[in-house]
């Protein structure tokens, strides 16, 4: 299954995602020719490092845990949730599959994760509510480009001792997330 927000085929560095599934022993000629492209341009890479590798759970992953509220295995619903919020699960999350996936829904542009790994928790990014659009919204880009310091060098890279263009409207933060 594909969507606007998956990767068909993905490269960091040495690493190829291949995000197709099917019998490898019955691709089609187009199948072939891709994976022998894709794997001959990531050899050229040989030994690069890898700039960026994912060490959080991604927030699609909580819909997994949330459809399981109503699984007549699951533990009871603070227990589950718990497992992705900690102490401090949401108001308003509800007990049941379905509350709990509306609420992930209405709130899925502001989740991020802090902590570490399996330690980590989400979190509603209280900084991304008061801005005003979610994350993965593009009017978010609109909002940021109306706080640019307009004393700050346009994009490009600031100089030694300047200020970066988007500093004000992002101070401290980090780069937003989807």
């Amino acid at each position: 299954m594909k969507a606007h927000d998956y990767n068909a085929v993905a490269r960091q560095a040495r690493f190829l995602q291949w995000g197709f599934h099917d019998d490898p022993s019955s691709p089609t000629e187009l199948g072939k020719a891709l994976s022998v492209n894709c794997l001959h341009h990531i050899l050229s890479y040989g030994g690069a490092p890898v700039e960026a590798l994912r060490v959080q759970w991604s927030r699609e992953t909580l819909p997994t845990t949330l459809g399981f509220l109503d699984h007549p295995m699951a533990p009871e619903p603070k227990i589950l949730l718990s497992s992705a919020f900690g102490s401090a699960i949401p108001d308003g999350i509800g007990a049941t599959a379905e509350s709990a996936l509306a609420w992930y829904d209405r709130n899925r542009g502001y989740l991020r994760r802090e902590g570490a790994h399996h330690d980590g928790n989400f979190v509603i990014d209280e900084y991304l509510v008061a801005l005003g659009p979610a994350d993965d919204d593009p009017a978010m880009v609109e909002t940021l480009a109306v706080r640019l310091d307009e004393k700050a060098r346009p994009y490009g890279g600031p100089g030694v001792g300047e200020r970066c263009r988007c500093r004000p409207a992002v101070a401290g933060r980090a780069p937003l997330r989807t």
